[in-house]
């Protein structure tokens, strides 16, 4: 008894009202993979607990609502294929866990004053925010395949000298030579290209990525400005991974260039080393994150700019990765929150897989120059 369900789509929103564990299954063709290539499946985001199985083999799992995460696909693949998908979004029993001893790291999303039902009710995890709430897509390589990349700039020598910092995670069949190119290119001006290219030794991980490190010298780079300071200029990172056969893998990223201090005695900001004023609020742009998009969030935050705001706290909870490429754009400052909102088990299991994720947010997230400050948990009752 099979139902149609939108993807990406939070099930509620979708029709489907529905506390709990949901399976998901879509059939798809694909012609057979060539010598050496690989095939990864990516999920762009699921709420919350995620299990997989292709063909009947089991991919693995994932927790967490925001994150991006992969399986690697290429020896389960098949020219006709049925994916299955278990999704997981707890209804989390009052009293003995819910609301001051949770265990889904879900933020405003599972307790809030703006949820359905209120903060502190049982009500309040009606219309539960679960889902395959963001793109699903295989991507393929060849040898190798770019993960993730994090781009963070080091002002050591000065706003006109700066590093930047570039960590690729990728993970290879096999341990092989190969060359890592990085161009950083103007994305939104006219301006200068910088560009780096060493050999790497790449290594075969049994489980996990690994990370290549590298640092990129750029000298008078154009600056990314908070709006009404000057302008957003945003930078195209672009890197490969190629061998004698040809490219590997390629990624690219956006980002921007700015330096944030602040003085200790009086707590004045600085931004690229000129005093700056800070005029915030707070933003939930839905509990049904799905819902959302890049015109919606672009809205919102133009709508604060007319309010003559400069700073957004995005409040309790991450949001799809088009507010952050807006707020790029646009020029607003974000104040980011771990999706931690009062209470919580108070196990080291829980410390554990809370401190991972935050990981997870600051490697997925920490590339973009409007996120300027992180925060750990909102209101923490103990």
């Amino acid at each position: 008894h099979w139902q149609p369900l939108k993807v990406p789509a939070n099930w509620y929103i979708a029709g489907l009202d529905h506390q709990g564990a949901l399976w998901y299954r879509t059939r798809f063709q694909l012609p057979d993979l060539k010598a050496d290539q690989m095939a990864t499946l990516v999920f762009n985001a699921v709420d919350y607990r995620t299990d997989a199985w292709l063909n009947q083999t089991r991919l693995g799992a994932h927790q967490g609502y925001f994150q991006r995460f992969q399986f690697d696909i290429t020896q389960a693949l098949q020219q006709d294929n049925q994916l299955l998908v278990r999704v997981d979004s707890p209804f989390e029993t009052p009293g003995k866990v819910w609301p001051l001893h949770k265990q889904a790291i879900k933020g405003i999303l599972s307790q809030h004053d703006t949820r359905p039902g209120g903060a502190w009710s049982p009500h309040g995890q009606d219309a539960n925010s679960g889902g395959i709430w963001q793109p699903v897509a295989i991507h393929f390589s060849r040898g190798a395949t770019i993960d993730n990349l994090l781009a963070t700039p080091s002002w050591d020598k000065g706003l006109e000298n700066p590093l930047l910092k570039v960590q690729v995670s990728y993970r290879a069949t096999k341990p092989r030579l190969a060359k890592l190119r990085i161009r950083l290119t103007p994305d939104n001006f006219n301006g200068r290209d910088y560009y780096l290219e060493q050999p790497v030794m790449l290594g075969a991980a049994e489980s996990d990525r690994q990370n290549l490190i590298v640092s990129l010298p750029l000298h008078h780079p154009k600056l990314w400005w908070p709006a009404g300071y000057g302008k957003q200029h945003l930078y195209r990172i672009t890197v490969s991974l190629t061998d004698t056969e040809g490219t590997m893998d390629q990624k690219t990223l956006r980002t921007g260039l700015r330096q944030i201090t602040r003085d200790a005695t009086d707590s004045t900001w600085y931004f690229n080393g000129k005093r700056l004023f800070i005029r915030g609020t707070n933003y939930i742009g839905s509990p049904w994150l799905g819902s959302m998009t890049a015109n919606l969030y672009r809205r919102d935050l133009q709508m604060m700019l007319q309010a003559n705001i400069n700073a957004v706290r995005v409040h309790g909870h991450i949001a799809g990765q088009a507010l952050y490429e807006q707020a790029d754009e646009l020029g607003l400052l974000l104040w980011q929150d771990m999706p931690l909102q009062w209470g919580y088990d108070d196990s080291a299991a829980f410390a554990y897989e809370a401190a991972h994720q935050a990981t997870d947010m600051l490697v997925q997230f920490g590339s973009h120059p409007s996120i300027v400050v992180w925060g750990g948990q909102n209101e923490p009752p103990f």
